[in-house]
């Protein structure tokens, strides 16, 4: 195992949401086992190489998948699942709800799967930047960086994401700004 016994001091574990306990932890094993049969499933039925690995998403996006059913959003970068496949494994996930809904006792894994279809319609994508991703980027990513910072691309990565983060805040002020001024006016002119 290549992380069995590294000496790598700036390689700490990055905790980037709560730990889990009793009920929480059980609907978390239970969403994952879920998710791993849809994938799974979805990429026999595909046969896509490596059993999709990279395709419908890579163990960040499993993760982040997880904590968006359970807590309606994540803190993990970075996302990286295609959307073409994105797509077709919700498909997949609601395909699999319907068939268990036939069955007895499923009702709870009906539920789930739901939950996991709706949770993948909410997850952001970092493939490709954009203005309207920028702020929870920016966020997720200094949620996940080390607390120590020897590289110097980390360095600036940290500051270019603080700099998006106050431009975001800057820009959030100027239109809440905007907005009561022209609510003002708004009711002057009535």
């Amino acid at each position: 195992h290549s992380n069995e016994h590294p000496v790598v001091p700036f390689n700490i574990d990055v905790e980037t949401g709560p730990r889990l306990s009793g009920k929480g932890a059980v609907r978390a094993t239970r969403i994952a086992a879920l998710y791993a049969n849809v994938l799974n499933g979805l990429s026999t039925e595909l046969k896509l190489p490596f059993g999709g690995y990279g395709l419908t998403a890579v163990c960040n996006d499993s993760a982040a998948l997880i904590q968006q059913v359970l807590y309606d959003e994540t803190t993990i970068y970075p996302m990286t699942s295609v959307g073409r496949f994105l797509h077709r494994t919700m498909r997949y996930a609601q395909n699999m709800a319907d068939q268990m809904s036939r069955k007895e006792g499923m009702e709870t894994e009906v539920h789930d799967l739901m939950s996991i279809a709706g949770a993948m319609k909410k997850l952001p994508s970092d493939l490709q930047a954009t203005p309207g991703n920028a702020k929870n980027a920016a966020k997720r990513m200094l949620a996940t960086l080390q607390p120590n910072l020897p590289f110097t691309l980390a360095k600036e990565s940290k500051t270019v994401m603080e700099e998006i983060l106050q431009e975001e805040e800057e820009q959030e002020v100027f239109e809440r700004i905007r907005t009561e001024k022209y609510e003002t006016r708004k009711s002057a002119w009535q």
